[in-house]
């Protein structure tokens, strides 16, 4: 064989290397993926227990609101998904459930910020974080101090 066969068998060689690597990479995100949705979800339907438990009155579970912003003058539509509506001694609230070690802090920036969202889209409910690993809830108010409960 000539060497022009030899580098054609050795490109066939390592694109099929990396097409095996692209393979198995993407199946282990899929099944990373799907692991972290089952403990999403276990922990949400844990997490109505702990909620009743403690006096909370679930109105809606993954409660869809349409909001939007303005982008240089133009309206774009977006939606916000809350995990519950519910109420507390009689106060309407939203309560986000987060589960893991980083999610249930309110000083994690995605989350405080996702809490913060909630507040300005529901300005006449009370915010509750709940940490689902620690089994605690938070109450979290923006601005001034909640009213004592």
């Amino acid at each position: 064989m000539s060497g022009l066969h030899w580098i054609v068998i050795t490109c066939c060689i390592i694109i099929c290397i990396l097409l095996l690597v692209l393979y198995r990479v993407r199946n282990r995100w899929r099944r990373r993926n799907r692991m972290r949705q089952r403990k999403a979800y276990s922990g949400e339907a844990a997490a109505v227990k702990l909620l009743e438990s403690a006096g909370f009155e679930i109105e809606g579970a993954q409660v869809r609101r349409p909001t939007g912003l303005w982008v240089n003058g133009e309206w774009i539509d977006t939606e916000v998904r809350v995990d519950f509506l519910a109420h507390r001694k009689g106060r309407p609230c939203v309560v986000e459930v987060k589960t893991g070690e980083l999610a249930p802090n309110p000083r994690h920036g995605p989350t405080r910020r996702q809490l913060l969202e909630y507040s300005l889209l529901f300005p006449d409910r009370d915010i509750y974080l709940l940490d689902m690993t620690r089994q605690l809830a938070h109450r979290i108010s923006f601005g001034k101090p909640p009213s004592k409960d």
